[in-house]
């Protein structure tokens, strides 16, 4: 019918394909949460959320044994304001602010052969 299946329907087909591996599963509003904590997922990356958001979730996944990690998606996670959104109780958090900022560097080899 091509509608996309429920996130349960999802886990459940994950553990089933891959039965070994842990389950991340990521959402955007606390109301995908009740049925996240629902499922079999062993992580729940929080995306696109502000720290008060994100305390109303952790609060609820603490009582899971569910970690619970943070995407940086938001432009306002910086390495500034990184101490708001620790201080939420997140089990780790995505920071790509630490490999946008760095500068590439150039590097070559030639390789004769004799």
């Amino acid at each position: 019918n091509g509608s996309s299946p429920s996130i349960s329907e999802a886990v459940r087909r994950a553990k089933e394909a891959y039965p070994h591996a842990e389950v991340e599963i990521e959402i955007t509003q606390f109301d995908q949460l009740a049925e996240v904590l629902k499922t079999d997922a062993g992580v729940i990356i929080l995306s696109k959320m502000h720290p008060e958001p994100i305390k109303k979730c952790v609060k609820e996944i603490k009582k899971s044994k569910k970690k619970v990690y943070l995407d940086s998606s938001l432009a306002s996670i910086t390495l500034s304001t990184i101490r708001a959104y620790a201080e939420t109780g997140v089990d780790a958090i995505s920071v790509s602010t630490l490999t946008h900022s760095v500068q590439a560097i150039e590097i070559g080899m030639r390789l004769y052969t004799k």
